[in-house]
């Protein structure tokens, strides 16, 4: 009664839907293990708006290479630590890094070198700010003037 299914047509019917289980199975793994990474990297992010800020020296060690030269990347255990750094703005480097959206409104990101006092720096974003008035949204703004002195900044 059943014998039809033995036939090429059926057999073939059998192996797409098997392929198809399979392919659903893996692609099911496959979010859930994304999900899982997600939601690590927000526990992380989460407990460090918690906590209170460390020094940045506590958090990561200072560059040993030569000047200009970068420090090693931070651990995954202190990324989204939050840190304090006391310095000195070096307003002769600011940079603007164009492009960033807020409300709708394509602006500029005000980043300075923030000088510690054993001489290596840290880039501090100071904020968004909105293009030059009546400019496209590449025009250059007026940017505000950084804190003199030394500043702490968390």
């Amino acid at each position: 009664m059943y014998r039809f299914l033995l036939t090429p047509r059926w057999l073939s019917y059998l192996a797409l839907t098997l392929v198809a289980a399979a392919l659903m199975v893996f692609l099911g793994n496959w979010q859930l293990d994304r999900y899982r990474g997600r939601t690590a990297v927000n526990e992380r992010i989460d407990a460090g708006a918690k906590m209170a800020p460390a020094p940045l020296r506590d958090a990561m060690p200072a560059p040993t290479g030569g000047p200009g030269t970068t420090g090693p990347a931070p651990a995954e255990r202190v990324t989204w630590t939050r840190v304090t750094a006391t310095g000195r703005y070096d307003t002769s480097n600011v940079i603007l890094v164009r492009g960033r959206t807020v409300d709708s409104t394509v602006g500029f990101e005000v980043l300075t070198p923030l000088v510690l006092a054993d001489g290596t720096a840290v880039l501090v974003d100071r904020g968004w700010i909105p293009p030059a008035p009546g400019g496209s949204a590449t025009a250059q703004p007026q940017v505000p003037a950084a804190p003199t002195g030394e500043v702490t900044v968390a």
